[in-house]
């Protein structure tokens, strides 16, 4: 065990305190001479740690803090990218640039140059999509590309009933008046162009195209709650409903909604598509909301069109780290079972392994997962798919992005000949390192261009997620009152997915354990003996 030390420079006591207040314990439990993981974080508070650690002027890549062996080394590289910055830098963009060899100014991705046609292909365009689009093709803005992960969104979006739809509400304090509401709704329709997108197809090629509009007044509905009426009961009524609605091609899917009377809190909520958003989206709108609320300057929340043109452009560096991670892979290849399409779930609960110094806890599940599918195979050359957040090292211009970063991409791992549950944690550790820098490639390109498989083993076969049960709460007013921010909505795999997921929460020692997969390509018994493999491999590790 390391020997605890107190910060003793002001980089020292920023990183501390932000730690502290990310991982949520208190500060004297941070271990300056621990690594970032061993105090308990992992990538996705990494990136809440560094944008928190900025605006104290202490920059760094997210990369930096998760691959330092202690913090305070993290703080040292801090402190000798400064040294070398010019003494009259004292904004926060250039110490950003000194720390870190990235340029904060926002990109100028130029309106509809993603397209690549010219004007008179791209009037064409705007005719033929016309028909189908809820606004005039004057009061469109942009049109880009969609990323895979996008497209699968908004195709789930428009099944019946919609999949991956949900509700986000939060309760504002009875001292906001409704006009202050209403206006921050407004506003933030205005400011972020990615809740004013709608999705509608290439008439060409099929592709589907994400289409940016004007600023327009915000699709705002507001309910009054009657003394007689349950605040609740009331918004799960038109919560249920509202999310029950047939989305379109080409029309708006994004709503705010308003539960208003006088003596209780305000609800307000915000309708978004998986299309629309993810996970880290929901902070910089929280932020949004207690900016207004406490009369302070919005974050500045960069265009998504900005990230697909990144995504692009970093396309081809992405996928050379694939065509090397996966040179040599085979498959693990599901067959289809005859049976019709439904989504069949199994549940458990297994008592978590003991802690891997260095690791997190969701390393040590994939470590779990890679063994388990090693013995299911009888391989020791395993790979399946997890989820990431796509945004682990992304410029400092496209920090607080709203849209679906989110990405799936393979974890490969060769495990020893004779199986060690601790070099496997090791295994899985280093090749999530590594893959950072090529998270944003999508499994679709990946598999296509980077492997020799088959066609139909092309796609996902097993997606594992390490679900850490983390609730959003925001200080709105500024007095350290924590105010959650709520769902409503269906969570779960859609059901037009043919791979077997395997998920697990954390709760009291123990993961909670969900393996779900299409009965097209799996039966309840083979969930079973994942289930059952699972439990023997966290029974037998050698930790």
């Amino acid at each position: 065990m390391p020997e605890f030390r107190e910060p003793v420079t002001d980089t020292e006591r920023v990183l501390r305190d932000a730690c502290s207040f990310v991982l949520q314990v208190p500060a004297s439990n941070i271990n300056l001479e621990r690594s970032f993981v061993a105090n308990g974080g992992d990538s996705i508070s990494a990136m809440r740690v560094s944008p928190r650690c900025k605006a104290a002027e202490v920059v760094f890549p997210v990369a930096t803090l998760l691959t330092n062996k202690s913090l305070a080394d993290v703080a040292a590289h801090v402190s000798s990218s400064s040294a070398v910055a010019s003494s009259s830098i004292t904004q926060s963009k250039e110490l950003e640039e000194a720390a870190t060899g990235v340029t904060t100014a926002c990109p100028q991705t130029e309106p509809f140059s993603l397209l690549h046609l010219s004007k008179s292909e791209l009037d064409d365009l705007l005719a033929q999509i016309a028909p189908t689009l809820c606004t005039p093709t004057s009061q469109v803005r942009d049109i880009a590309p969609t990323t895979h992960t996008q497209a699968l969104c908004a195709e789930a979006a428009m099944y019946t009933p919609p999949q991956g739809f949900y509700i986000f509400y939060i309760d504002i304090p009875e001292s906001t008046q409704l006009e202050t509401i209403t206006a921050f709704a407004q506003e933030l329709w205005d400011q972020i162009d990615m809740l004013r997108t709608v999705f509608i197809q290439r008439p060409d090629s099929g592709d589907l195209l994400q289409v940016v509009t004007a600023q327009s007044p915000a699709p705002l509905q507001i309910h009054t709650v009657s003394e007689t009426e349950n605040l609740h009961q009331k918004s799960e009524r038109i919560f249920a409903e509202s999310i029950q609605s047939t989305l379109e091609p080409g029309a708006l899917w994004t709503k705010f909604i308003v539960l208003h009377r006088s003596g209780i809190p305000t609800r307000l909520a915000l309708r978004l598509s998986h299309a629309h958003y993810d996970g880290m989206s929901l902070p910089p709108l929280l932020e949004c909301l207690a900016a207004t609320l406490q009369k302070k300057p919005w974050p500045i929340i960069p265009k998504f069109v900005d990230y697909v043109a990144h995504v692009y452009e970093k396309n081809e560096q992405t996928l050379q780290h694939w065509r090397m991670t996966l040179l040599g892979s085979k498959p693990l290849p599901l067959q289809p079972t005859g049976d019709q399409s439904q989504i069949l779930t199994s549940t458990s609960v297994i008592q978590c392994p003991p802690k891997v110094s260095d690791s997190t806890e969701a390393s040590v599940f994939l470590a779990t997962c890679a063994e388990t599918l090693a013995r299911l195979h009888d391989t020791r050359d395993v790979h399946f798919s997890l989820t990431v957040s796509g945004r682990t090292l992304l410029p400092g211009s496209l920090d607080n992005i709203v849209g679906p970063c989110l990405n799936q991409v393979p974890l490969r791992v060769v495990l020893p000949p004779e199986p060690s549950f601790i070099t496997t944690v090791g295994l899985v550790r280093q090749a999530q390192l590594d893959m950072l820098p090529a998270e944003m490639a999508t499994l679709q390109d990946i598999y296509r261009t980077c492997t020799n498989w088959p066609e139909e083993h092309q796609k996902m076969m097993y997606n594992v997620h390490f679900h850490d049960l983390d609730s959003r709460s925001i200080d709105l007013l500024g007095d350290g009152v924590q105010t959650p921010l709520l769902t409503h909505g269906s969570p779960g795999v859609w059901e037009h997915s043919e791979a077997i997921w395997m998920i697990a929460s954390p709760v009291d020692g123990t993961w909670q354990i969900v393996l779900s997969g299409n009965a097209s390509h799996c039966t309840s018994g083979y969930l079973d003996k994942i289930s059952d493999t699972l439990a023997l491999v966290v029974a037998t590790a050698d930790v």
